[in-house]
């Protein structure tokens, strides 16, 4: 009998903080499950410490297996290839830095089983080096073109580890994930995967636990990370039918003007493919503050004064 989640963790050089996450995975109190850990060509330990932790579980021995690949290859490639070991009804992954409620798994299997959901979502919760928490995502949703809305407006955090697809969804066509892109890759495929999907369920509640870390690559290497979002978006936008998506999309278009201004990574090519797409509605979006949106139209909608300023800086 096929397991009824599969959970795939892919990591690399997670030896201090991978055996929190996969005790958290192996003590869940569903039983019939699979576990996929990628190795991404670490330098550390982390094998053995997920090894040691699985000793702790011998009900769980035939559940896991450990793949390493030949060189570091990215979160991509990573998953790409625990989604061709997967086998179970639904498919999720978990990050190696983080760790899950007992009852994550089951609940959500649950729930989808209950709604016969093609994709169900999770609340998290994220913690920080002091202590503090957050707890975000917990929404209710049935219906799933609103529920493609507020991904695309970032009304709903895209991330892999809170949506658990069922399996038949992700093997019904290719999926693009390049190996170059390594921010933003959740939002690519997510995007992707919805446009298979027909009916959608919500845990309203966290069950994922995020814990923040300033040395990931979310956090490090500002430029590349522009790029590759501007990459995502642009793929996105190319491949989508549907005018209301597009429209939401705007907001994820608007946040990447923002965040490259405050890194000091916004291109003059950037700038004019912001005025061309979301210039109208910058002024309007409530999601940015009033500071946000002042700074960023007087980008786009003066573009050659950008232009003019980035030469005299050169």
């Amino acid at each position: 009998m096929p397991p009824k989640v599969s959970v795939g963790v892919p990591f690399y050089n997670s030896e201090t903080c991978i055996e929190k996450c996969a005790r958290s995975l192996f003590a869940q109190d569903l039983r019939e499950m699979e576990f996929v850990f990628v190795d991404d060509a670490s330098t550390d330990d982390g094998r053995s410490v997920v090894e040691r932790v699985l000793a702790e579980f011998p009900e769980r021995s035939g559940q896991v297996r450990i793949i390493r690949h030949p060189g570091n290859l990215g979160p991509g490639a990573a998953r790409r290839h625990a989604f061709e070991q997967f086998t179970g009804e639904y498919i999720i992954f978990c990050d190696a830095d983080d760790f899950v409620d007992p009852r994550m798994y089951s609940t959500m299997f649950r729930k989808a089983k209950d709604a016969d959901a093609d994709v169900v979502h999770c609340g998290y919760d994220v913690l920080d080096t002091s202590g503090k928490m957050r707890i975000l995502d917990t929404v209710e949703v049935s219906d799933i073109r609103q529920y493609r809305r507020m991904i695309n407006d970032t009304t709903i955090t895209p991330f892999m580890f809170t949506h658990m697809f069922r399996r038949s969804i992700v093997a019904a066509g290719e999926v693009y994930a390049p190996d170059f892109i390594r921010y933003s890759e959740d939002l690519l495929t997510i995007a992707q995967l919805l446009r298979r999907c027909e009916i959608v369920a919500c845990c309203p509640e966290a069950l994922y636990h995020y814990i923040r870390n300033p040395g990931s690559i979310c956090h490090t290497n500002k430029s590349r990370n522009m790029r590759n979002l501007r990459h995502v978006l642009r793929y996105l936008d190319r491949t989508e039918r549907d005018a209301e998506i597009l429209e939401a999309r705007k907001t994820y278009w608007r946040n990447l003007g923002f965040r490259a201004l405050r890194y000091g990574t916004l291109s003059v090519g950037l700038a004019a493919a912001l005025a061309r797409r979301c210039r109208s509605g910058v002024l309007g979006d409530r999601r940015l503050k009033l500071k946000k949106r002042l700074r960023l139209a007087a980008v786009l909608y003066f573009p050659r004064l950008f232009a003019f300023s980035k030469k005299k800086k050169k």
